[in-house]
């Protein structure tokens, strides 16, 4: 959500709706059981939001993201849901980002 519009309930009902259609639409119920994101581990303000929407840290990213020519470390969350749970592939959603995560400053940082 771009800065002037924050801090009134957008990205928090984005999120919810998210949530939502995940378990009410059958398809969806049946092959969606976690939502992943990732975050820069300095951004308190992102990370106190997903964790007041029930997200769980899931685990420590270093050098995950590049910013202006320096790395920065930054945490995986997870929301499970539809009968979803930690499996013994814990690793991969760490991974599957990479390809898709190109950033150019640290203000704006969005992966889908």
């Amino acid at each position: 959500v771009i800065k002037r519009l924050r801090r009134r309930g957008i990205a928090t009902l984005l999120i919810q709706n998210l949530i939502k259609n995940l378990q009410q639409i059958p398809s969806l119920q049946q092959n969606c059981k976690a939502i992943y994101l990732h975050v820069l581990m300095t951004n308190q303000l992102a990370i106190r939001f997903y964790e007041k929407l029930h997200f769980k840290r899931f685990k420590l990213l270093p050098f995950y993201y590049l910013i202006d020519n320096c790395t920065y470390d930054g945490y995986s969350y997870v929301y499970y849901l539809n009968g979803g749970h930690p499996s013994s592939w814990w690793w991969l959603p760490s991974f599957l980002p990479l390809s898709s995560v190109i950033v150019n400053t640290k203000h704006h940082l969005l992966t889908i």
